[in-house]
């Protein structure tokens, strides 16, 4: 079984992210670049 260890986790209605065994999670919509990604459709 693999074993995480989770320290926090948080999110709002279109993103959460997590701090699991020292490396942050995030995920969601990102429709206004929450993600870091940039805004989808912009150059």
């Amino acid at each position: 079984m693999l074993e995480i260890r989770l320290r926090a986790i948080g999110g709002t209605g279109d993103v959460s992210c997590a701090i699991a065994s020292g490396k942050v999670y995030c995920w969601g919509m990102n429709n206004m670049g929450q993600l870091g990604f940039g805004i989808p459709g912009s150059p």
